[in-house]
């Protein structure tokens, strides 16, 4: 298959405006550059899972555990929100009735998403939580992380970069993505050095990352080279049509 059909076949499956990043990083609009680009940045995405998945299973876990011991109740997040956080809460318990659905504490900390659990670290919480929780939820941190403000930028920064990949949109762009990666290790280490390293068991990211675009050329190359009888062959057949 000519590189030109190639081009025109994916753009039709993934659409002119998702490929446009891509494109528009060639001074020639060069689409064999885009398109292995488009496979380094799903690499790129796929190689974070192992991290994103790390930091916010331990995050969530970390605080509840803390604030429930701390606070002596593990219905904690019931009576010490506030504002949308608090609100939140009262949506999913009502999800939970009208589901008749068991609202147990680790169905209400699994239900809350990664943002959630970003936004607790917002100044009204200050007193009420961080001053209390921060030395047990990030235990083995550096003093001088030790503090909320510090944390949420953090936090924020690695929620923003995972609703990029989750969306499926462009990071391989980002100045400072292997550094972001590096502190998504770090803040997991923060709260459980054990399971940041067993999360490294499985990131691939440092080499996905070293490995470019360049590595990805070749991969594009063996689309479109299936001879046409097996092509034929491959294709599924559609059965009977009453069935």
């Amino acid at each position: 298959m000519r590189q030109t059909e190639l081009f025109s076949d994916l753009q039709r499956a993934l659409s002119g405006n998702r490929l446009e990043p891509y494109l528009s990083q060639s001074t020639q609009r060069d689409t064999d550059v885009a398109l292995a680009t488009y496979l380094w940045n799903l690499a790129l995405c796929e190689s974070l899972y192992p991290s994103l998945h790390g930091i916010e299973v331990s995050l969530r876990n970390s605080i509840h555990d803390t604030a429930s011991r701390k606070f002596g109740n593990e219905f904690w997040f019931t009576s010490h929100l506030v504002g949308r956080e608090k609100e939140n809460i009262e949506k999913i318990g009502q999800g939970f009735s009208r589901r008749n659905i068991e609202a147990t504490p680790g169905k209400y900390v699994s239900e809350c998403n990664f943002g959630f659990w970003v936004s607790l670290f917002k100044s009204e919480y200050e007193l009420t939580l961080w001053r209390i929780l921060t030395g047990d939820v990030f235990p083995y941190a550096p003093r001088q992380a030790r503090t909320r403000s510090l944390l949420r930028a953090r936090l924020d920064g690695i929620r923003r970069l995972r609703n990029r990949v989750f969306h499926f949109e462009p990071i391989w762009q980002l100045p400072d993505l292997s550094q972001q990666h590096i502190e998504i290790l770090e803040t997991i280490g923060w709260i459980n050095p054990t399971f940041r390293e067993m999360t490294e068991t499985v990131d691939r990211f440092p080499q996905v990352f070293d490995d470019g675009p360049a590595a990805y050329q070749a991969r594009l190359n063996t689309l479109g080279q299936l001879p046409q009888s097996e092509s034929e062959t491959a294709m599924p057949s559609r059965g009977n049509e009453n069935e």
